[in-house]
């Protein structure tokens, strides 16, 4: 017997009309260039990629064998291809470059005039080719030079030799268009003119059209004593450098007068220097201070000014270490330094117990409203630590392997988001994959860009094996290479969690947990109403623009009631302003006492065919809040040769019969049940099977038993889509009757299908989007909801076997309920189709399921009826009714509108035997019809039909 609590639900919708101008972070798109073989390879390299304000980003992408970007393949040489590939706001490659031997460090991208500086350098002497063309610069390797915003390389310029493998060689640019080159002399040379000795670093400012407008050179005290160097944008102008500082730091020839001492000497401290736009020195400072000499000191990661002149640095602090007012013990640390270089603030994270620094922050990007880092778990941590691995930061709790963090300007953690990880998972070898930024970039409104790689759960190279599939917020990708991806602009920020008050008390005591199932959370703002997903930590998050708010949730589960907040179940406050954080927005759900509920769902995997098995799964669900004992039976229409069931059950003729005890509140119990049908089962037979599970003294026993209705078919397409319901009365509709979509999927084809993802597209402004609940399904898997209504169920890693290889377990299905508008007329149609993905195939779509709002009529179908068919259906111009009468005689076909009045009509003699008639369908306007066929002997029978 096997239990699920639910499938791994994570709901990330916003009803369409509510969106207005906040705008919650998000993944609002993810794009992946990839890889077709394990043997492939395409990785995105650290902090090479670059944003501009409009939100283009250019993004570098090493590969082997060959990369698939879109509808575009590019083939590698044996050795040295990349690609960089430029992506406007919106996700849409503008255009591929293809790049041979050479091998770029860093981008910036010219804000002033467009297109982006490079530094890069040749892998082989008198190689190196940007689209086809050569490089035009010899004999030195390295080079600085600027692409235009279409690709082309506008001008190159040679540099001496340098120590191309210490991560120091790159560049950053101001608003103004100036760029700043670093370097690291390999031997004694000349930097447009200036003197340098080896090791020593010289930083360059360039304009637009490659002319050097002054030379700095910085060094140590002796040899190694700078290393590590890395630069920071200042959008004003200048530029921060940060790197590893051994004894002094010297500006210019000479070591007359030092920048920076580190006091007492001998050992290696973090330091943070600023320089304005004229190369003139503003200040520097050693990040952190410790008492321990020799063995506290910040490792800097990342770092970056905003337009006022404020520095942020991220990474890595080694114990003990004092930032301002931060007492760093180990590991992730973020600081933000004043224009005159003071410490503003700094903040940490709660460590790991006991275990090695090694979760830094790595990546940075800042403006005047605050900053947005990814701080890392590594690997080792998330395996080791106790299970679940995590890390604290104010408010918010890290689990995944990489998180993006944002902070206010006043130092607040504001929101943290990160893929949808699946683990931990306590072996190295079973770890999940997972996406690891390796770049970031922002633009003029606030938007982050992210570039970076699919690695494997124990962080070391791409994932072997099956094509992994990444989930980002409502995002999906799939395969190995590299993933270019957009969070969306923040608002202000609601945030509390939705716990299980047991003790109603209307406070989180600390034995009680987060509220076990989704719920939607709804923010009020003046006439709009916005709704927001609760999400699997039962952290509730919501965006918020300037003015009045009132928020709450949605719906209350049956059987519960709200503890917190005590004033209606709601909060209420003002935002003045925007980027403000307001905190422990918390909701108890409190039990009602003794309500005993369970619900029984009886659910097909694919059609019944004549000589084939079928499998129907009912599911078992607590919804109440007592513990439930009891029994499911499931049976079988008499059709129906009973074959097995899993687990396995008590059988008495049709009847299987499964005992379960201690079903607890919000768990459920799948059972299978497989059965044949006789060859000779005519197409058009009904089958009728139903479930039951009485319970003493439910609450609600009309959804202890269940029935399913199915059609025998022949031919048949398995991957369909089916609704409970056809037909809706205006008082069913009044009375919220729920709607429940069956999509059924089967491969057919010649290999298994690692990932499967059905997309479903509902109308919100006839369906309910708030109250949509997973039933059922036959594999685990996540779910999410757009504001546009768009339903995306995926089965990730399901391992589904095609057809050939296990009729059975080469299906499955997913159900659904949502409930409709309660204000649907009569007439209204409700037409619903699905598509649906086996990995990189293009999808399949189903036939579309309809329901309308009807009145009763006559025009019902009789199950003791002749069998007929009619297609196409959906049809255009003409539809054709297919049956096999049984005497001839006279035969009526009659076409109704959905208030039940007649708009067609033929009546025709027609002898026993096949009957083929064609209807008219011209002059009638685009809706959902009955069709009714009344043969010689009756009785009537009638279908849905679509006319588009």
């Amino acid at each position: 017997m096997k239990i699920l609590r639910s499938c791994y639900l994570l709901v990330f919708f916003l009803i369409l009309a509510g969106l207005g101008s906040a705008r919650a972070q998000s993944f609002a798109w993810a794009k992946i260039a990839r890889t077709p073989t394990d043997t492939a390879y395409a990785t995105a390299s650290r902090q090479v990629s670059a944003t501009d304000a409009d939100g283009n980003t250019y993004a570098y992408i090493p590969f082997r064998e060959s990369l698939i970007v879109e509808s575009t393949v590019l083939t590698a040489a044996p050795t040295g291809s990349a690609a960089v590939i430029k992506y406007d706001s919106t996700g849409t490659v503008l255009w591929i470059k293809q790049l041979q031997d050479l091998v770029i460090t860093k981008m910036a991208v010219d804000n002033s005039a467009d297109g982006v500086f490079i530094t890069a350098f040749k892998e082989v002497a008198g190689g190196g080719t940007w689209d086809g063309t050569a490089i035009p610069v010899t004999p030195n390797r390295a080079f600085y030079a600027k692409a235009s915003a279409g690709g082309t390389l506008q001008w190159t310029r040679a540099l001496p030799d340098l120590n191309l493998y210490d991560g120091s060689f790159g560049v950053v640019a101001d608003d103004a268009g100036r760029a700043y080159v670093l370097g690291v002399l390999l031997n004694p040379g000349t930097v447009s003119g200036t003197n340098a000795e080896a090791d020593d670093a010289f930083i360059l400012q360039t304009n637009g059209t490659g002319t050097t407008q002054w030379v700095r050179v910085l060094h140590g005290t002796s040899f190694l004593s700078l290393s590590g160097l890395q630069m920071g944008p200042k959008p004003s102008g200048g530029f921060l450098i940060s790197g590893l500082l051994l004894n002094s730091l010297y500006l210019g020839a000479g070591t007359a007068n030092p920048l920076l001492t580190v006091s007492g000497g001998g050992s290696t401290n973090g330091f943070l220097s600023s320089f304005d736009g004229t190369g003139t020195h503003q200040w520097s400072r050693i990040v952190g201070t410790t008492t321990q000499q020799g063995r506290g000191f910040a490792a800097i990661k990342s770092l970056a000014a905003d337009a006022n002149g404020n520095a942020y640095v991220t990474g890595t602090g080694y114990q003990p270490l004092q930032i301002g007012s931060l007492t760093l013990t180990s590991g992730y640390f973020l600081a933000k330094y004043n224009a005159a270089g003071v410490v503003v603030w700094a903040r940490g994270g709660q460590p790991i117990p006991n275990w090695y620094p090694s979760y830094p922050g790595e990546l940075l990007v800042a403006n005047n409203a605050g900053v947005t880092v990814t701080v890392r778990l590594s690997p080792g941590s998330i395996i080791a630590s106790p299970s679940p691995a995590s890390l604290v930061l104010g408010t918010l709790e890290l689990r995944a392997p990489v998180t993006f963090v944002h902070y206010t300007a006043q130092g607040l953690e504001q929101w943290a988001v990160a893929d949808t990880w699946p683990g931990p998972i306590p072996t190295v070898s079973a770890q999940p994959p997972y996406y690891r930024p390796t770049s970031m970039g922002l633009d003029a409104r606030g938007n982050v860009y992210s570039v970076g790689q699919v690695v494997r759960g124990n962080g070391v190279g791409p994932p072997i094996g099956p094509a992994p599939t990444i989930q980002l917020g409502s995002q999906t990708t799939v395969g190995r290479g590299s993933i270019v991806t957009r969070l969306n602009a923040y608002a202000n920020t609601l945030r509390g969690q939705v716990y299980l008050d047991q003790n109603a008390n209307g406070q989180r005591d600390a034995t009680e947990g987060i509220f076990p199932i989704p719920l939607t959370g709804a923010l009020v703002q003046g006439t709009t109403t916005t709704y927001f997903p609760v999400d699997m930590t039962g952290t509730m998050q919501a965006y918020a623009s300037p003015g009045n708010y009132s928020l709450s949730l949605a719906r209350i589960p049956t059987y519960y009631t709200v503890s917190q907040p005590g004033n209606g179940g709601r909060y209420s406050g003002t935002f003045s302003g925007v980027s403000q954080l307001v905190s422990e927005q918390h909701f108890g759900l409190a039990p009602i006492p003794n309500q005993a509920d369970v619900r029984i769902t009886l659910t097909p995997y694919g059609p019944a065919r004549p000589g084939f098995t079928t499998r129907y799964r009912a599911t078992l669900e607590n919804v109440g809040t007592t513990t439930a004992n009891g029994t499911v039976t499931a049976t079988l229409d008499s059709h129906a040769e009973y074959v097995s069931s899993t687990p396995s059950g008590t059988r008495a003729g049709q009847a299987i019969t499964w005992n379960y005890a201690g079903l607890a509140p919000f768990n459920r119990l799948d059972f299978d049940v497989l059965f044949s049908l006789p060859t000779n089962t005519p197409p058009g037979t009904v089958l009728t099977s139903t479930a039951s599970a009485p319970l003493a003294a439910d609450v609600a026993p009309a959804d202890n038993t269940t029935s399913n209705v199915q059609t025998v078919t022949a031919s048949f397409d398995p991957n369909d889509i089916t609704v409970n319901y056809a037909r809706l009365t205006p008082t069913q509709v009044a009375a919220g009757q729920p709607l429940d979509y069956t999509v059924r999927f089967q491969n057919m084809g010649t290999d298994t299908a690692f990932t499967v993802i059905v997309k479903d597209t509902l109308n919100f402004q006839k369906l309910r989007l708030s109250t949509l609940q997973l039933v059922a399904q036959s594999h685990n898997c996540i779910w999410s909801l757009t504001g546009k209504g768009e339903l995306t169920v995926r089965f990730l890693n399901i391992g589904l076997p095609h057809r050939n290889q296990n009729v059975i377990r080469s299906q499955g299905f997913v159900r659904f309920r949502v409930l409709p508008q309660a204000t649907l007329a009569v007439g209204e149609v409700i037409p619903n189709h699905a598509n649906i993905f086996f990995d990189y195939n293009a999808p399949v779509r189903t036939n579309t399921a309809t329901t309308t709002v009807f009145l009763a009529t006559a025009a019902l179908d009789h199950h003791d009826a002749a069998a007929w068919s009619a297609y196409p259906n959906p049809a255009t111009d003409a539809i054709t009714v297919v049956t096999e009468l049984a005497t001839a005689g006279s035969v009526r076909l009659e076409l109704l509108d959905a208030l039940g009045r007649l708009v067609r009509q033929q009546t025709l003699k027609a002898p026993a035997g096949a009957l083929r008639q064609t209807l008219d369908l011209h002059g009638l306007a685009p809706g959902l019809y009955v069709l009714r066929i009344t043969p010689p002997t009756g009785p009537a029978s009638s279908s849905q039909v679509v006319r588009e």
